[in-house]
């Protein structure tokens, strides 16, 4: 019996050494491109605090550890708008940015209630109890 020897390589090998990239071809998120932190906003929507750190979701929820201890409770993630330059470029914005810089920040779980819906229900995870719009 003849030992057979093994075939070329169906594709030619690449030129360069680099290792071939993999996953998306998208831009990272700007929150792991140099420092830029989210603000923690109390109950009339004014910054008390701002976090690196960027939150998870744990069991449903929303958590950060200080966030949930600036606030005491439950957080949740609301948008505002930044108007003061050095709050714009804490937040990632561009320098010289004109006008208001829009930016999500952590707040109370309270914030995030709608007018039909309990807390309660935001905590459990369960869905809103908002009747159907009615066919007139």
């Amino acid at each position: 019996m003849e030992a057979r020897q093994p075939s070329a390589p169906a594709t030619p090998p690449r030129a360069s050494a680099a290792p071939r990239r993999r996953g998306p071809r998208c831009r990272r998120p700007r929150f792991t491109r140099g420092m830029v932190e989210v603000p923690i906003v109390g109950a009339g929507h004014d910054i008390v605090a701002w976090t690196a750190t960027a939150p998870v979701i744990g069991n449903g929820r929303l958590r950060h550890a200080e966030a949930e201890r600036v606030l005491g409770g439950p957080i949740f993630c609301t948008q505002i708008a930044l108007t003061r330059a050095d709050d714009i470029a804490r937040a990632g914005g561009p320098p010289n940015w004109r006008g208001p810089w829009r930016c999500l920040a952590l707040c109370p779980i309270e914030h995030a209630r709608g007018l039909d819906q309990p807390v309660g229900d935001l905590l459990a995870g369960t869905p809103p109890a908002i009747p159907p719009p009615s066919a007139r």
